[in-house]
């Protein structure tokens, strides 16, 4: 249901899976960017990705709510 959401389309999200751990993510960006994101950082501090859990093994992230470079 999530891929054939017209709403969401309408609004600029797009769904991604994650192969690592099969979670959906909704993302209105580009999804390279969170990606580059969530790599960076150390072992001692990871980096803070702010977003929302809609449902299970569902993520809302959106640009407003994170500083992407």
């Amino acid at each position: 249901m999530i891929y054939s959401n017209i709403v969401l389309l309408l609004f600029g999200y797009v769904p991604y899976i994650s192969t690592e751990t099969g979670n959906i993510y909704i993302v209105n960006f580009d999804i390279d960017k969170l990606v580059k994101k969530s790599h960076e950082g150390t072992s001692s501090q990871s980096p803070t990705i702010k977003a929302t859990i809609i449902g299970n093994g569902v993520v809302l992230v959106r640009k407003q709510d994170n500083i992407f470079s």
